[in-house]
């Protein structure tokens, strides 16, 4: 590759505007993380202990997902027409 082709880390280092699509997406998962995301125990985990740390691991390989017991219903819901539709 060519090196006048690839980004410089001051150009990536650099904050996006507000308006940015990438900014405005980050912004959108993060307060859902911190609203919606709640209800659920494996990202009230990887919120307080960080998404690649050992809690988080035995979590994910105890392979039982737990939280708000009606939120698991309609994420379970969703899932299956979302798959039955090929969304």
């Amino acid at each position: 590759m060519n090196s006048q082709t690839l980004p410089s880390y001051d150009s990536l280092s650099r904050p996006l505007p507000i308006w940015h699509p990438k900014a405005i997406y980050y912004s959108l998962v993060r307060l859902l993380f911190q609203t919606i995301g709640q209800l659920s125990d494996g990202i009230r985990l990887g919120l307080k202990y960080g998404f690649d740390s050992g809690v988080m691991l035995e979590y994910v390989y105890r392979n039982r997902p737990s939280g708000i017991r009606d939120f698991q219903k309609i994420n379970y819901s969703c899932s299956r027409i979302i798959i039955i539709l090929g969304v």
